[in-house]
C-alpha cells in the first residue's frame, strides 16, 4: 500500500498551500497545543525487509533477492537510499525502481520498505513535546505493532520503537527504551524532499512509521495524540 492517511491529514489536504491549519479535534492549552488524531487499523499495514540489496549511485534502479511483499508508495530506508525515499515501482521480482536515486554504490545490503501513517503536518518552527505525545489503542491491536513516530528529517523525533501490543496508552518519551529525537526542544525543519509533496513547504508532515507488524487487528481504533508549540 505505502501511505495510510489519517482524517486529520486528509482534512488539511497537502495541495493546499495553508495546510498547517488546525482540525475540529484540536485543543490548546496555554502556549501548548494538542493534536488529537483518530485513526483505524486498515489491518495490511506491513514492513517487508528486502535482502541482499544492491545500489549504483545516482540510479534509481535497485537489485534484491526478491522483491516479495514490496509495494509501489511503500517508503524505503537502507545504506545509500536517501531519506524521504520511496518505491516508484517494482519492475520484477528481483528488481524494484526508487523515487530518488542512490546516494552510493553497494551490495549485499540489507534493505526496509514499510508503510507510513500520515498523522497530520505541523508548521516549521514548531517544537514537538514527545512527553506530552501519547498513542492510545481502543482494542488489541494485534500480535505486534511497533512504531517510529516523527518526521523525514527525523524519524524518531517523537517516540523510537513505541510498541503497542494491547489495549491502552503508551507514553512517547517512555516506549520503546530509547529516547526521542525531539526530547531536547528542537524546532521543526522543512524535509529536504516530503513525501507526499506538500505544497507548501513551510509546513512538515508527521508520521507513523511501521517497523514491526504481525497479524493486525483491522478495524482497531487508534488516536494518536502529538503535543507542540508554535513558535513566536
Amino acid at each position: 500500500m505505502g501511505f495510510f492517511n489519517t482524517s486529520l491529514y486528509t482534512a488539511q489536504d497537502a495541495a493546499r498551500t495553508n495546510t498547517s491549519r488546525l482540525a475540529a479535534q484540536n485543543i490548546g492549552s496555554g502556549d501548548v497545543q494538542f493534536a488529537y488524531i483518530p485513526y483505524t487499523l486498515v489491518g495490511t499495514e506491513t514492513i517487508v525487509s528486502l535482502a541482499a540489496g544492491a545500489t549504483t549511485i545516482n540510479s534509481t534502479t535497485v537489485t534484491v533477492t526478491s522483491t516479495t511483499g514490496a509495494t509501489a508508495g511503500m517508503a524505503i530506508t537502507g545504506t545509500g537510499i536517501p531519506l524521504g525515499a520511496t518505491i516508484a515501482s517494482v519492475t520484477n521480482g528481483t528488481t524494484l525502481v526508487l523515487s530518488t536515486p542512490a546516494t552510493a554504490t553497494g551490495s549485499g545490503l540489507t534493505l526496509s520498505a514499510f508503510d507510513v501513517i500520515n498523522l497530520c503536518t505541523l508548521p516549521v518552527d514548531a517544537i514537538v513535546i514527545p512527553g506530552l505525545c501519547h498513542v492510545t489503542c481502543l482494542a488489541d491491536p494485534g500480535t505486534a505493532l511497533t512504531l517510529n513516530i516523527g518526521s523525514i528529517a527525523a524519524p524518531t523525533g517523537i517516540a523510537a520503537s513505541m510498541a503497542l501490543t494491547v489495549q491502552g496508552t503508551v507514553y512517547s518519551a517512555i516506549a520503546g527504551g530509547t529516547m526521542p529525537a525531539w526530547l531536547t526542544p528542537t524546532p521543526l525543519v522543512p524535509d529536504a524532499t516530503p513525501i507526499p509533496a506538500l505544497a507548501n513547504t513551510n509546513n512538515v508532515v508527521i508520521r507513523a512509521a511501521i517497523t514491526v507488524a504481525t497479524s493486525l487487528s483491522a478495524s482497531t481504533g487508534m488516536v494518536f495524540c502529538i503535543a507542540y508549540k508554535i513558535a513566536k
